[in-house]
């Protein structure tokens, strides 16, 4: 059995995005993943060049991918809309000056490297989380804004009670017990539609 959680992030310049990464350490992470029979990819929307300085920055151990058609966002049904969150996550450790002085010395160094804007990925793109079992899409939520994503401990708890062979009745009583439903708007595998199918195996 092949479990994947796929978190799909916004352009690689958003410093929302970059806050919630990191958040999902130590409570996520290659180890934990394992021990759940599940691994995590992260998906941008930027150019493929953006990859490498994007996981040195986060010094982070997941594998990032980029989909800069945004074939996927479109396929999963993700949106786009540059409308900030009512209230800031608790993901969110930094300022909005300070994510904005970080992005501007972002662009200044990849335009120096003869990079463009446009490389970091469309900046109204929003992504979500998605749990793929065997190549075929099983579970997921989007963001409903720019800072929309589950918190660490949500996922934790949808990735817990997805991996383990437990029957649908204890998966759903485990995913609203942490409150994913109700608050998130996540949805159930009957409301995926059968053929969306996905090659993350």
């Amino acid at each position: 059995m092949t479990v994947v959680l796929v978190n799909i992030v916004r352009h690689f310049f958003c410093g929302l995005c970059k806050n919630y990464i990191e958040s999902l350490s130590p409570l996520i992470t290659p180890e934990t993943l394992k021990s759940q029979r599940t691994r995590l990819i992260i998906i941008g929307c930027g150019g493929h060049g953006m990859i490498k300085p994007y996981t040195e920055e986060l010094k982070t151990s997941f594998p990032i991918y980029t989909d800069h058609s945004r074939a996927i966002f479109k396929a999963f049904g993700m949106g786009r809309t540059l409308q900030g969150p009512a209230k800031k996550p608790a993901y969110v450790k930094t300022t909005v000056v300070e994510m904005g002085l970080k992005a501007f010395k972002h662009v200044m160094k990849s335009a120096m490297h003869g990079g463009a804007l446009w490389e970091a990925g469309d900046m109204s793109q929003v992504g979500g989380e998605w749990l793929i079992r065997n190549g075929k899409l099983e579970w997921g939520h989007r963001m409903p804004d720019t800072a929309g994503h589950m918190s660490a401990e949500e996922i934790w708890d949808v990735v817990k009670f997805r991996s383990e062979e437990h029957g649908e009745t204890r998966v759903k009583e485990g995913i609203v017990r942490a409150g994913t439903m109700e608050k998130h708007g996540a949805f159930e595998p009957s409301i995926v539609e059968d053929s969306t199918r996905c090659g993350c195996r």
